[in-house]
């Protein structure tokens, strides 16, 4: 399946759209069959930016106009229907990433050698190994796993280089196969971020996941009193 112009937002929604049943099925043992309709939504980099002037770096809070607010892990979970009670995932290492992705992923030697690049895993070449139908259910189990680093690399633990996946975030998979859960690491991630972009960092993008974060400001702000100069305004 020839993809011209690799984009990972698109790949990821195409290969989203080709699922089979099956594979629907396997996908919810991850807990993120709602993106199936969330990854619809475009993520707004001016709403967030335009959020980020109220972030308190000091004190990891937004604060609109007294109002101080942080998102949670519980938060970031219920948007996907995601378990609350789940034991965090451990972040994982370049090295642990590296020994455990040739099995986790089924990659022989020359697969390894031309998807693996030092600690990067060219997402373009991965695509092109899993990105087709499924001869039997492990072909379709290693797919999924192929499909969950792409989608995580976009929309939960992003690094904003759509080339090229993080290798850390292979553990991760195991670790949520296993019911635990990635929430707690996404939100630390998404607020580091803010951190550094709050400070000085020079980036158009959110790293962690812009994606949540703005549905969950969207939903906050809605529910925050207007400031009385606003109401004066308003009459």
């Amino acid at each position: 399946m020839s993809i011209p112009t690799f984009s990972l937002q698109r790949t990821v929604r195409r290969w989203l759209r080709a699922l089979t049943p099956t594979e629907k099925a396997l996908l919810k043992e991850y807990h993120l069959e709602t993106f199936l309709g969330l990854q619809q939504i475009n993520i707004d980099y001016n709403f967030l930016h335009a959020a980020l002037s109220f972030w308190d770096s000091d004190h990891h809070v937004f604060s609109f106009f007294g109002n101080e607010i942080c998102p949670l892990p519980d938060e970031f979970a219920a948007i996907l229907g995601y378990p609350t009670n789940a034991t965090p995932v451990t972040p994982g290492t370049i090295e642990e990433g590296k020994t455990t992705i040739r099995a986790f992923l089924g990659l022989d030697d020359n697969m390894f050698a031309e998807i693996v690049v030092d600690d990067k895993v060219n997402l373009a070449k991965l695509v092109k190994h899993h990105f087709r139908p499924s001869k039997n259910m492990t072909e379709q189990k290693l797919n999924i796993r192929a499909l969950v680093f792409c989608w995580l690399n976009h929309y939960l633990l992003s690094n904003n280089n759509g080339e090229f996946g993080d290798i850390r975030l292979i553990p991760l998979i195991s670790q949520m196969e296993s019911c635990y859960s990635i929430m707690p690491l996404v939100v630390a991630e998404t607020l580091l971020n803010a951190d550094e972009l709050k400070k000085g960092a020079k980036s158009e993008y959110f790293k962690g996941s812009p994606l949540l974060l703005q549905i969950w400001l969207a939903e906050r702000l809605r529910l925050l009193e207007a400031p009385a100069i606003l109401n004066i305004i308003a009459l």
